[in-house]
């Protein structure tokens, strides 16, 4: 009985030295980083898991291989590409992470929807947004069928105007107007024929309400030149309103394709 004492007497300590140890352990088999971004606020994805917005300080990482995503502010055009970066952690490393966002660039061109080759890889169509340090002193070509080509060295994120020149003797397709009657491109077209929609469709309204009135006149009335002369007065009433309810459709689907088809 006495050995068993002292036996477990022995364990017991044994027991809280390692209890005191493991603390100090566990403290040290991770490692530490700190996540920056410019601008601040990019959202941070470490491996799978949401860790919150850059700066984040301190954040404990198991050792190993880790991959750290960033994805840039909610704002607009910031939202075009992410940057992943792949690091290690050891037990006891505090490592820093920067993550950098250049704002975007814009390019346009005259004539509009010209086509952006990068490297034989085609890669937008104008007008459009590219991220910048993807292009930042490569040269873009510029394509469009009818017009001489062009290539420009991307020098600075500010904004790029491109105006190519037409072939000689190239001329566009235009599409024709509508039934030859309405002008495409034509904003006074336009007007007319929102405003005759509207107008149509009101007269379509009103016409059927004469109907109506002539059609209870009809149903109410004893005498037959009476009878007869509401009654047509009802058809006629009837058949301007479908005139003018299919006068507002057509001119409604007139102006949708001018819109559409601008």
């Amino acid at each position: 009985m006495k050995w068993s004492g002292a036996f477990l007497t022995a364990l017991l300590i044994g027991l809280s030295i390692v209890g005191g140890v493991t603390p100090g352990l566990k403290g040290q088999s991770t490692g530490h980083i700190t996540v920056l971004s410019t601008p601040p606020g990019a959202r941070i994805q470490l491996d799978s898991t949401w860790i919150g917005n850059a700066p984040l300080y301190d954040v404990a990482v198991p050792p190993g291989r880790h991959v750290l995503r960033a994805y840039p502010p909610y704002s607009g055009i910031w939202n075009i590409a992410d940057q992943t970066i792949t690091f290690h952690v050891q037990s006891g490393q505090d490592t820093t992470i920067q993550f950098t966002f250049t704002p975007p660039l814009f390019i346009n061109s005259i004539p509009p929807q010209v086509t952006v080759f990068l490297d034989s890889t085609e890669i937008a169509q104008t007008p459009a947004y590219i991220p910048y340090l993807r292009v930042k002193g490569k040269m873009l070509l510029f394509t469009k069928r009818g017009y001489q080509p062009a290539q420009v060295v991307v020098q600075s994120n500010h904004p790029l105007q491109v105006t190519l020149q037409k072939k000689e003797g190239f001329t566009e397709e235009k599409r024709p107007p509508l039934l030859k009657i309405v002008p495409q491109n034509n904003r006074a077209a336009k007007f007319t024929l929102m405003a005759t929609t509207l107008f149509s469709h009101w007269a379509a309204f009103l016409l059927k309400r004469k109907a109506d009135t002539y059609h209870e006149k009809y149903q109410r009335t004893a005498q037959p030149d009476e009878i007869l002369r509401y009654w047509n007065q009802t058809r006629k009433y009837d058949r301007y309103s479908d005139i003018a309810l299919a006068t507002s459709y057509i001119s409604l689907s007139a102006f949708i394709y001018l819109v559409i088809f601008k």
